[in-house]
């Protein structure tokens, strides 16, 4: 009888042993989840901020006189594009950015915004089509911008050599001269000529003075932009610099 009681007793140690065993596991287990979600929220916070558009240095000074511009002459914020009109990622910043800047800031007085060329280059006619937009300003600055949305909108293969004179005369043609009128005859020589190749490396060269690697880059009040995406992240930065403009700093 004793021998049936001893054992009934071991029987019920090892329930009670198993179900603190059971206990610990789960509470193991529930701190290590609890860890993990600790470190992803930190570590996605991290990546977070990181990606956020931020500017940095001091600010950089451009020769911005015989620029291609678009805004006010007293808004109170200047902002410089260098860009490549064959890079991809140009055009991802002018199709999902530009024109949201453009309503929210250039037409509303807010931001000056320059365009300064910075041929990668992705083949020779990346030089080919900054000449030509330089060719199209010296004729009229609206004619250039109206080659500047065009040359994005209808953006050839990085991989491809598509900026030809060709390619260029029809671009003018359809998509120009509807909104400016153009000496097409005089365009055409200007990039026959290479006219302004001299203005595009000096565009360069005073970017790659001020730390432009990449294109788009961009510049706020002299300060190069880190990642420009999101806009709101890039709108935020606007909106910082004309609290300050307000402000007179």
């Amino acid at each position: 009888m004793a021998k049936g009681k001893k054992g009934a007793k071991s029987q019920e140690e090892l329930k009670r042993k198993k179900a603190k065993e059971q206990q610990l596991q789960r509470i193991t287990t529930y701190t290590g989840i609890g860890a993990l979600v600790v470190v992803l929220a930190l570590l996605g916070a991290y990546f977070l901020q990181n990606r956020t558009p931020s500017m940095e240095g001091t600010a950089a000074e451009f020769k911005l006189d015989a620029q291609p511009v678009l805004g006010e002459p007293d808004a109170p914020v200047v902002i410089v594009e260098f860009a490549d009109f064959k890079c991809p990622a140009c055009k991802a910043f002018h199709d999902r950015v530009f024109y949201k800047l453009k309503e929210d800031y250039i037409d509303t007085g807010k931001v000056r915004f320059f365009f300064m060329d910075f041929p990668i280059p992705l083949g020779d006619d990346s030089y080919t089509a900054a000449v030509a937009g330089e060719c199209l300003y010296r004729q009229s600055n609206a004619a250039f911008w109206a080659y500047y949305n065009a040359m994005f909108k209808y953006q050839g293969d990085e991989r491809e050599t598509w900026v030809t004179l060709s390619k260029l005369q029809q671009i003018v043609r359809d998509y120009v001269e509807p909104l400016v009128e153009i000496d097409e005859a005089a365009f055409e020589q200007c990039v026959k000529e290479n006219r302004y190749r001299s203005v595009v490396d000096e565009d360069k060269r005073q970017g790659l003075a001020a730390g432009v690697r990449g294109t788009p880059t961009i510049f706020i009040n002299g300060k190069k932009v880190q990642r420009w995406s999101p806009y709101s992240g890039l709108k935020a930065l606007i909106d910082k610099e004309l609290e300050r403009a307000e402000a007179g700093q």
